[in-house]
């Protein structure tokens, strides 16, 4: 059978039991909420892990986590992760042990049935709105005092050209915020999900493996406001390394 053929009818059975899966999760998502902010969040992302792993598995898409040992799931963190592609926010979900809300755009809030959800689940940002980012982070500090991690994709927005460019220049937020709040800094690599579904290819989804590296947290409790550009730049260094090693093993 042409192999052509059979990559899409892959692609159509990955992306028709993807939406499957939105359908059916969307409203217990939404649902859990009726159980207060607290309880009905941890209801709703026990949802998404099982929407994360049981689609990845369909799909042929496996999860490879490293670094672990690194993260308390006790503590708060501010986790800090490349974006390359579509398929990073399941793979997150399912990889990061602690409670957690991730900072999203707020245009995905307007994709029909998933924008439905998305409100629920992401603590929204419309970048070009001033009373947007400070709501957002009043938010964002709200939950770190209460004890849940904050996920934020420090490069903006995701990576368009990941084959040429492993990391784009990072923005100041995760880190401004880690040393207002006193909260360590978790630098997450995510490898391999913009070759899955590359952002510039649709719906072109593969098969294979994305990996997730947990490298060891930076304490900001002796930081103040003038260190934000060296905190910046330190977690930029110490991911870039970690995705130039990579990529130097892959060309010996």
């Amino acid at each position: 059978m042409n192999r052509g053929f059979l990559l899409q009818l892959y692609r159509v059975w990955a992306v028709g039991t993807f939406g499957i899966f939105m359908l059916v999760l969307t409203p217990l998502i939404v649902l859990s909420f009726v159980f207060g902010e607290k309880w009905g969040g941890k209801l709703a992302y026990k949802f998404l892990n099982f929407w994360a792993i049981g689609w990845a598995s369909i799909a042929a898409i496996r999860y490879e986590i490293n670094g672990l040992e690194n993260i308390s799931p006790n503590q708060s963190y501010i986790f800090a992760a490349n974006h390359n592609s579509f398929l990073d926010s399941p793979a997150l979900v399912w990889a990061i042990p602690n409670d957690f809300r991730p900072l999203g755009k707020i245009e995905m809030s307007r994709v029909p049935v998933f924008g439905l959800m998305y409100r629920y689940v992401v603590i929204m940002i419309d970048r070009s709105n001033g009373r947007s980012r400070l709501a957002s982070l009043v938010e964002m500090k709200r939950r770190l005092d209460g004890g849940t991690s904050i996920l934020i994709f420090p490069e903006g927005t995701m990576n368009k050209t990941p084959e040429i460019t492993n990391l784009q220049p990072f923005q100041d937020g995760a880190f401004r915020l880690a040393i207002e709040t006193q909260t360590p800094i978790a630098p997450i690599v995510v490898e391999n999900s913009g070759k899955l579904l590359h952002p510039l290819e649709g719906l072109r989804v593969r098969r294979g493996t994305i990996k997730m590296t947990f490298l060891p947290p930076i304490n900001t409790a002796h930081l103040d406001k003038k260190d934000t550009a060296a905190l910046k730049q330190q977690v930029f260094d110490l991911m870039k390394s970690h995705l130039d090693k990579k990529q130097d093993i892959l060309s010996v």
